[in-house]
């Protein structure tokens, strides 16, 4: 069979270069994230494809081209539709009172107390000997066989706190970027997110936010010193910087959370594993046998 790797690679360099210049290097834009993003997943498959015998067909070449093709053209009539100008008008950036952030330090930490708690009993039911230093490694050996998984309520606990994370570095990013005020104690709530992250064994939850902070910090800096491509070019190399960074914390992340490096666990086997396997994902999904099921939406609200 005809491996699509190649051809679908090159499309998606081309539609991204289109992309590029249709937006004038605007690397906020979604259509230039999602093809971007897409780009280099493809890239980091098709580098270890020979090595996991991997391949793609031709309904996966066309899905993903399909896909990126109708993101740019939904972007660009979305940028149509949205061409009224903001008022000129300058807004002071939010503020949080001391109470307010004393308040939620204190939510922050009952949160964090109770997923532990939750965690160290979790462990102790999956055989657990070695007391809190081994508590995360036989919690994630247990859900990676799918032996165990956290109740619903401790996820809930992560999403408030990374709500709280988010809406206080959001705060932070105004003051430091609009009034060039460092008021490090909007960032406080990162001292109970992180450990809370930990616990959870995984490390999307640390994508999410490096990528909340990355986008945002990029907007809000964008909107104040203007749209030109200079200034697009120095948010790409911000945004290069903090993939570097994210990378980095990513394999220390693996570190606490018990996925560690080997000879034929190499950080870069790491890295196509968690960016390159759901596009020979994706083809395995697209090329399976449907089966017939009387119950509507049984597939796509699956997850709803």
């Amino acid at each position: 069979m005809f491996d699509w790797f190649v051809p679908l690679f090159i499309t998606l360099i081309v539609i991204l270069a289109a992309s590029l210049i249709r937006f004038r290097f605007d690397f906020m834009e979604p259509a230039i994230i999602f093809v971007a993003t897409l780009t280099f997943s493809v890239s980091m498959a098709m580098i270890f494809a020979e090595r996991w015998q991997l391949s793609i067909g031709l309904r996966t070449f066309f899905c993903l081209t399909f896909a990126a093709l109708a993101f740019v053209g939904g972007s660009v009539f979305a940028e149509k539709c949205s061409r009224a100008r903001s008022s000129g008008k300058k807004k002071s950036a939010p503020r949080i009172g001391n109470m307010k952030i004393a308040l939620t330090l204190l939510v922050m930490l009952a949160l964090l107390i109770f997923n532990f708690i939750e965690c160290y009993e979790m462990s102790l039911e999956l055989g657990n000997a070695g007391g809190v230093a081994d508590m995360i490694r036989v919690n994630r050996a247990a859900i990676e066989a799918q032996k165990a998984s956290f109740s619903r309520w401790l996820n809930y606990r992560s999403m408030l706190a990374q709500a709280i994370t988010c809406i206080f570095f959001y705060v932070f990013a105004r003051n430091f970027i609009e009034l060039r005020a460092v008021r490090l104690k909007y960032l406080l709530p990162l001292l109970f997110y992180i450990p809370i992250l930990i616990l959870s064994t995984g490390r999307m939850g640390l994508l999410c936010l490096v990528v909340y902070m990355v986008v945002v910090a990029s907007i809000i800096y964008q909107n104040r010193r203007g749209q030109s491509i200079a200034i697009r070019l120095s948010t790409a190399k911000a945004l290069l910087g903090a993939g570097l960074i994210f990378a980095v914390l990513f394999m220390l992340m693996g570190f606490f959370t018990g996925k560690t490096v080997s000879e034929t666990r190499t950080p870069a086997v790491i890295i196509a594993h968690y960016a390159g396997l759901s596009i020979p994902a994706l083809d395995v999904f697209l090329n399976r046998e449907i089966v017939e099921t009387p119950l509507i939406g049984s597939q796509t609200l699956h997850g709803v």
